[in-house]
């Protein structure tokens, strides 16, 4: 590679000459390589230590009477420099010998170098004036080449670090790329690797370890690997977090394929992920994967749609209508919206659509900043709705590119539609026609004289939409939550639903999307309508709605719906009980917008096949209890019940649990403060219950003293009262869970992020334990080798996901490149490899766990007899086919070959034991064709490819199969090779 022209006054300190002649020579690194000489090792372990990036290959101009070099050539291996060294002998050389002086030399090659950057930067689709991406090319070279890692594995960033091995730190370098954390270091002639797939890892976090600085602590399911970073540790972390995290979501793409939707095309958000990351250069990518983050993290707080992406963050104030004051916080701007987050948490937040903005101007800074309506703020922008809603912005830098930003942005939005349709029968809640009893409520409330008036409930709503602005764009405070806590009127739930979930935003833009979706899957069939058919009888079947076809119809219609727009979840059992309260106060679009946002945002993961979203937040239930409540903690894990209190309550979201009327009051909180809700609820349910819950005896008991009081929960804002001994109002509870057991989004999150890795991991090991089991009964291996060879199936299956391209699969099998590596370790029988993967692949079948140990199985440890007939059936022609009776010359010469090869890269003792063994196969060959043995070779030959498991558990194990120890997987790859 040619490099901008450098002088070097000390050219042969640390360096070796390779070549050289009258102008140049090239040269290499001192402790580059195998490095042999004590001083080129100690070269080479400064330059890990003291992070040297420089490349190990040079070539300089040298003229013979001049003391300085000029560097006009690098490169990381010696190929390259030979590339460049024979340009130079071929186009230079000749015309240098014409010149008279030395300095016109020099200035000639010198500007010849020149010419040849320029030409490569105009060529170059990456300009690079600061160097950046060329130190990136470098290290990512370093990478590919210290882990012999393939081109589709990129490299995100790298770090100096030590890494602590063997009670001494090492120094030297991390790489994090999108699949695997890897370390390289060069002690003193040792070079030092260390692999881990992201896959592996259990848990990540921040430790601090004597006087040292703080590390980064990785483990995985066998070993703690510590990293001690100086600097960017944070940033690190949480690049490491969020790649751990993506490595989840991949373990359950693939995990098996019991799960799947055969019938159902559909890209996952994770493959959705991959394919714009292919498409992006590698030094982009870390930028990129923080974009990520923040964005997910903006979708998450404002319940925005998933395609908004944070690009502008402006500190800025909003003039709060109530306290008359200006609010510090920051403005966050995306495509289609402007949302603020004050920096006092519970403040005060606004979102603001795009569409929805009417006018925004500058305001008038000259009235002075007195003024009471705070229009006098210098830096003030002002905005105004469609929805006749007022805000002021101040304090912000350059307001005036600002708004002229945000004009550009209103411009681009597509027109929105002012269509309007006529109500139907699906746009009216089920209410309106059934009312809102479930059937098990005892009526009336015994004290129904404190029941609240209810249309003074419907008063107080309006009044604050009125003040505070109606529509998405509503000025949000803690004055919210007091209102919810007094109770939504039925006629205003809809909305407000819609409002706090973010539904609204989703479906904004989308009109006729519900009945669109409904239209072009009309009388298609799936595994999710059968499910649902199933289930819609069991969806609050005591509520006269459905108890009638109406709300039944209307039920399957938004079900059936949301199957078709998110098959990655299709339909999962208690998504029924949700729907059937949200079609209670919500039309059919609303509360198909509403279900969206709960399965997408609110309870992300709860309704996937294997439940994780709900498994993971039990998890965090688990730790909340235990640091708010460590004695109940300890007693009801003795009992055995803990993990089961949260999967019943959580994933129907009180529903089943409690009073119908009572559940919709935690539905209320639970649509404006998210996930939070459900902890400090449950956290209370346990504190009003901890005596009854200490006394128990056994897991019956304090299961029923839970069942008892959540039956007993009332309203006191309805008129109506459980059949049960009245337990607390739910009002009540949730307040005591606000204000004694306050749970923040963030601690929230981070919980969250650590059980993530536990829960997943738990099932990876608990499928393997069942694919050990599915084949344990019929197999040559014990079920301590079969545990072993699944890890090592599994990481194979995993390099397809990471490498396999169009070989990629949410099922989990092994590609050809993959199968021939792993049966190549484990088999002496490399040469047959690719025939194995084909025979075994044959009419559309795929390499999984249960081939791979039937081919497995029979070449290590099958008997004679199945060993012959595999190796024939293995090479059987066209003509063999057609006479499976016979075994015709071209398919035992193809035989023959094949083991010549086997035999050719074996040592000479092997391969002496191996003539011997294929002689005696041979002569039983000989036999077999004049006896009636020969049946056995002849319906090997004539069975079917996918039905080989008769000649595969035709005899018992006589050996354990070669290398299989010595492939024992290990949870990392560490190696130390000695020079």
């Amino acid at each position: 590679m040619w490099v901008r022209p450098s002088e070097i006054l000390l050219a042969h300190t640390l360096w070796t000459t390779l070549k050289s002649n009258k102008f140049f020579i090239m040269q290499e690194r001192r402790g580059h390589g195998n490095p042999k000489g004590f001083l080129s090792k100690v070269v080479g372990t400064l330059d890990t230590i003291i992070d040297s990036r420089s490349p190990p290959y040079r070539i300089l101009l040298q003229t013979p009477h001049s003391e300085v070099s000029y560097q006009v050539a690098k490169g990381f291996s010696q190929e390259e420099m030979e590339l460049d060294w024979t340009w130079i002998e071929t186009s230079l050389m000749e015309k240098l010998e014409q010149f008279d002086t030395e300095q016109d030399v020099r200035n000639f090659v010198l500007m010849k170098i020149e010419s040849l950057i320029a030409n490569k930067a105009i060529e170059n689709q990456h300009p690079d004036p600061q160097g950046i991406i060329a130190k990136f090319r470098m290290a990512e070279d370093a990478f590919h080449r210290a882990f012999n890692m393939p081109p589709e594995e990129k490299l995100i960033n790298y770090y100096s670090c030590s890494y602590w091995s063997s009670g001494v730190p090492k120094q030297g370098w991390m790489y994090i790329s999108i699949n695997h954390l890897c370390f390289y270091a060069f002690i003193m002639g040792k070079h030092i690797r260390l692999v881990l797939p992201w896959t592996d890892v259990v848990a990540l976090d921040m430790k601090t370890k004597m006087l040292l600085a703080d590390s980064i602590s990785v483990r995985t399911k066998y070993n703690e690997h510590l990293f001690y970073i100086l600097i960017h540790s944070d940033e690190t972390l949480q690049l490491m977090q969020q790649l751990t995290t993506r490595a989840m979501r991949r373990l359950l793409d693939i995990t098996d394929d019991t799960f799947a939707l055969a019938d159902v095309e559909y890209k996952t958000k994770l493959e959705r992920e991959d394919e714009r990351a292919a498409a992006m250069p590698p030094w982009e990518m870390k930028d990129y994967l923080y974009k990520i983050w923040r964005s997910e993290m903006y979708q998450e707080f404002f319940r925005l749609p998933d395609n908004e992406y944070v690009d502008t963050e402006l500190s800025c104030t909003v003039w709060d209508l109530f306290e008359k004051a200006h609010i510090q916080g920051v403005l966050f701007v995306s495509a289609s919206y402007m949302c603020f987050l004050s920096d006092t948490p519970d403040e005060c937040t606004l979102v603001i659509p795009f569409r929805e903005i009417a006018t925004i101007e500058l305001t008038n800074s000259d009235a002075g900043s007195s003024r009471k309506d705070g229009m006098g703020f210098p830096g003030g922008v002002y905005i105004t709705t469609t929805t006749h809603n007022a805000y002021l912005l101040g304090a912000m830098q350059r307001p005036g590119r600002f708004v002229s930003n945000i004009r550009d942005r209103m411009h681009a939005m597509p027109p929105i539609s002012k269509e309007t349709r006529l109500e139907t029968d699906a746009d009216r809640p089920l209410f309106t026609r059934f009312g809102t009893l479930s059937g098990k409520e005892s009526t009336p409330m015994p004290n129904a004289d404190d029941v609240p008036d209810l249309g003074l409930q419907d008063h107080m709503w309006k009044a604050h939409f009125n003040k505070f602005g109606h529509g998405v764009s509503t000025f949000r405070s803690k004055r919210d939550r007091e209102l919810i806590l007094r109770g939504v009127p039925d006629t205003q739930r809809g909305q407000v639903w819609m409002l706090y979930s973010g539904a609204v935003n989703d479906a904004a833009g989308h009109d006729g999307y519900y009945n669109k979706l409904l239209e072009d899957h009309a009388h298609r069939q799936s595994v999710a309508i059968e499910e649902i058919e199933r289930d819609l009888h069991r969806s609050l079947p005591q509520h006269p709605a459905f108890q009638s076809e109406v709300g039944i119809n209307a039920l399957r219609r938004v079900l059936t719906a949301y199957s078709w727009r998110n098959p990655e979840i299709g339909y999962c059992q208690a998504m029924n009980i949700v729907t059937s309260v949200l079609l209670i106060y919500c039309g059919e679009e609303q509360a198909f917008w509403i279900l969206c946002a709960l399965c997408e945002r609110l309870l992300a993961d709860y309704y996937s096949k294997k439940v994780v979203g709900a498994l993971i937040d039990q998890g965090v239930f688990e730790r909340l209890i235990r640091k708010h409540q460590p004695k109940l903690h300890a007693h009801l894990t003795s009992l055995g019940i803990l993990s089961m209190l949260t999967l019943p309550w959580f994933i129907t979201i009180f529903i089943n649990s409690m009073p119908f009327q009572s559940a919709v009051f935690i539905l209320d909180a639970f649509m404006y403060d998210g996930p939070s809700v459900l902890f400090q609820f449950g956290l209370s349910v346990l504190h009003f219950t901890q005596d009854a819950l200490l006394a128990s005896e056994d897991d019956c008991a304090a299961m029923n003293v839970l069942t008892t009081f959540l039956l007993g929960v009332t309203n006191r804002t309805t008129q109506v009262a459980a059949k049960v001994e009245p337990s607390m109002d739910v009002c009540v509870l949730l307040q005591h869970g606000f204000k004694q057991h306050p749970v923040s989004s963030e601690e929230i999150l981070s919980l969250r992020r650590a059980v993530r890795l536990e829960v997943v991991q738990n099932l990876q090991s608990n499928i393997s334990r069942s694919a050990v089991r599915s084949v344990a009964e019929d197999c040559y291996f014990t079920k301590e080798e079969l545990a072993q060879l699944h890890r090592i199936f599994h990481d194979g299956c995993m390099k397809v996901a990471f490498w396999g391209g169009s070989m990629r699969s949410r099922r989990k099998c092994l590609d050809v490149t993959q199968f021939k590596s792993i049966y190549s370790q484990l088999t002496p029988w490399g040469a047959l490899s690719e025939r194995v993967f084909t025979l075994m692949t044959a009419d559309g079948a795929v390499a999984d766990f249960m081939a791979f140990i039937s081919m497995l199985g029979v070449t290590t440890m099958g008997d004679l007899n199945a060993r012959l007939a595999f190796l024939l059936k293995l090479h059987e022609t066209p003509t063999g086919r057609l006479q499976p009776s016979e075994i015709d010359n071209e398919q035992f010469a193809n035989l023959w070959t094949s083991l010549h090869l086997v035999f050719s890269d074996l040592d000479e003792p092997d391969s002496t034991v191996f003539s011997k063994a294929l002689n005696e196969c041979v002569r039983t060959m000989a036999v077999m064709t004049t006896s009636e043995d020969m049946d056995i070779v002849k319906s090997a030959s004539a069975t079917p490819s996918t039905k080989t498991d008769d000649v595969f558990s035709s005899s018992n194990p006589s050996s354990p199969p070669p290398n299989l120890t010595a492939a024992k997987p290990a949870a990392a790859t560490t190696t130390t090779t000695t020079t």
